[in-house]
């Protein structure tokens, strides 16, 4: 059977609204997602014809908020920077001209691995912009988070993304979602 972190099958099964709030309030469970609005996979973002484009995995939206989702199987492939790029290219593609900053929604860029970008075991790893005198976040609404599916550290913060993680990492488990996903990737297989 064709695994969650094939580049296919991720998609195909993210495409499912329900799936894919399902996933998103597990790694953001301090987050108030409400409906998700516009779900595009693998949404292509080029600016202007000289610049680098970006192919997001997932992109989807609520009224307030952006998600880029993407599966990395190789972490090595993807650098800081791109996920610093992908961030900054769900802002440029969002206010009409003349539309105020402040209505700039919350970006949240999610890249899922099997593989620990940062070595330190972490399941979860979030970055944002902060004060460097003082740690303290400039509130700037963009957040980039690693979810490291081999990563033991932090699980108590996370506990519904553990059977999702298993998931990934190739474990099967009684979670009801985890078993939704495999139904959706069961027919999806099929047919």
């Amino acid at each position: 059977m064709i695994p969650i972190t094939d580049d296919y099958m991720f998609k195909s099964v993210f495409s499912d609204r329900n799936l894919l709030k399902q996933l998103l309030e597990r790694i953001l469970p301090d987050v108030e997602i409400s409906e998700l609005v516009v779900i595009i996979p693998e949404k292509t973002v080029e600016p202007f014809s000289d610049t680098h484009g970006i192919r997001f995995d997932i992109s989807a939206e609520t009224c307030t908020q952006m998600f880029n989702m993407e599966m990395q199987n190789r972490i090595a492939d993807y650098s800081p920077k791109r996920a610093r790029y992908s961030g900054d290219m769900m802002d440029a593609n969002s206010l009409e001209k003349g539309t105020p900053y402040e209505e700039l929604k919350d970006a949240y860029v999610i890249i899922i691995t099997p593989e620990d970008p940062f070595e330190e075991n972490r399941m979860v790893y979030t970055a944002e912009t902060s004060i460097q005198s003082n740690g303290r976040p400039t509130e700037e609404g963009k957040k980039i988070i690693y979810v490291n599916c081999s990563g033991t550290e932090g699980q108590q913060e996370y506990p519904q993304l553990i059977p999702f993680c298993r998931y990934v990492m190739g474990v099967k488990t009684d979670d009801a979602f985890v078993k939704e996903i495999d139904k959706k990737r069961t027919v999806l297989q099929q047919g």
